[in-house]
């Protein structure tokens, strides 16, 4: 048995287009309730969720990898900084 988020982690959709699946009939569910449902991992595992698949991201070569023929060590992503609320 798979709970919502569970599922959606397992197929690579939202948790809320589980519960619409749910609530539409295409994935068998059992609801308790209001916003709960309970999932066999058998009927999950035989849905594949609409739309079109994932694009694979290529890998990417840093400029300076390319122009000195040396791996450099990989910089660590810089995080966005959340912008201060107006007061």
């Amino acid at each position: 048995m798979l709970t919502v988020s569970a599922a959606a982690a397992e197929l690579g959709v939202s948790e809320r287009r589980i519960r619409a699946m749910c609530a539409t009939g295409r994935l068998p569910a059992t609801r308790f309730g209001k916003r709960n449902w309970l999932i066999l991992s058998v009927d999950a595992a035989r849905i594949r969720p609409p739309g079109r698949p994932k694009a694979k991201i290529p890998e990417t070569i840093p400029a300076s990898e390319v122009v000195t023929g040396q791996v450099l060590p990989a910089t660590p992503k810089r995080k966005r900084k959340k912008l201060a609320k107006p007061a």
